[in-house]
């Protein structure tokens, strides 16, 4: 087994365990964050924009700031409100349950990181490497992105139903 393997192996591992200890409500609360966040970011931006761009003259530094400021400050009272749920989930009694799930969430999460970092990695000069050539694991991905993602209008087009 490469480094490349133990390396897949080290990060899904760390996304499974990281949604153990966080649990399902405040990993699917995260995710909510960032959605929250990236929408509020491009579709709002343009409200402070002028009351920024009268300080500083720059427009590209000012659409910046702007963008910064909008993501922090949604991301912040998400992240609020995602710790007051998963509060309100242990007291009720979900703990173990939420902790499952959480570690279900965080392994899909990580295969989904891994599919993207394979993805970026199939599409540049790295995919020559003798370490990813070498690699076990790295053809299941490529599988999986080839059949699943890259050929197929849809991930749920290209399952076929077998009766």
């Amino acid at each position: 087994m490469i480094i490349l393997d133990i390396g897949i192996l080290i990060f899904l591992a760390f996304w499974s365990i990281r949604g153990f200890i966080k649990g399902f409500s405040a990993e699917i609360l995260s995710l909510i964050v960032w959605i929250t966040a990236i929408y509020a970011t491009l579709n709002y931006f343009h409200i402070p924009v002028n009351y920024i761009q009268s300080y500083i003259s720059s427009p590209t530094i000012s659409m910046i700031i702007t963008y910064s400021l909008i993501f922090i400050f949604t991301f912040i009272f998400s992240t609020i409100s995602g710790y007051i749920v998963s509060k309100f989930v242990n007291i009720i009694g979900y703990y173990s349950f939420d902790k499952s799930l959480g570690f279900v969430f965080g392994t899909i999460k990580g295969f989904s990181f891994t599919i993207l970092i394979t993805f970026f990695i199939m599409n540049t000069e790295l995919y020559s490497l003798n370490m990813v050539t070498d690699s076990q694991f790295i053809p299941y991905f490529e599988d999986f992105l080839n059949n699943y993602l890259i050929s197929s209008d849809s991930l749920f087009d290209s399952l076929r139903l077998k009766i």
